[in-house]
């Protein structure tokens, strides 16, 4: 289990903790991150030997290796590919201020827009990312097969899909 917690400290810091609530670790240190933590989701890689951190840091499992992705440029939500090749995240646009839907790859290369976004959540295997933009979309992880569920431009997101991936279920105010 990991979670963000304050530890003798003003800093927030990420923590480890076995599941029984033994062997508390903390994994993080304020001189780790010159860019600042942000408090949110975080996402463990499918190996399980690392953790991805708002603000699109990685993190070794053991606390070692913090490295920025973004350079400077930031994002929350961070979801690991299920091959664990790219990381997944949620950041501003630079052009309107909206919300997209990014990918990088671990090195911090190809840098690249997937869609604008209000909302999102992805499917249990996490090959598809349903969001709401004037209605509810899912596209492929990738970016491709972009496809409309709804016309109506007043759903309200606040998604799930079901533990086998074929249903959404979804807010709507009529």
């Amino acid at each position: 289990m990991t979670y963000v917690g304050e530890k003798r400290t003003e800093n927030l810091h990420l923590f480890v903790i076995n599941s029984n609530g033994s062997n508390e670790k903390q994994l993080t240190f304020s001189e780790q991150f010159p860019h600042g933590i942000g408090v949110g989701s975080m996402d463990w890689s499918p190996d399980g030997g690392k953790i991805a951190l708002p603000g699109i840091y990685i993190i070794n499992s053991d606390g070692s290796n913090v490295r920025f992705l973004t350079s400077g440029y930031g994002g929350g939500q961070p979801v690991w590919s299920a091959d664990g090749k790219k990381i997944f995240f949620v950041g501003p646009q630079v052009v309107d201020h909206n919300y997209s839907i990014w990918s990088i790859d671990l090195d911090g290369d190809n840098l690249k827009q997937l869609t604008t976004v209000y909302g999102l959540v992805w499917s249990p295997d996490r090959s598809k990312i349903a969001y709401q933009h004037y209605g509810i979309f899912v596209v492929n992880s990738d970016g491709s097969n972009r496809k409309r569920l709804t016309l109506s431009s007043d759903s309200l997101f606040s998604g799930s899909w079901s533990p086998n991936g074929k249903r959404i279920a979804f807010f709507r105010v009529r």
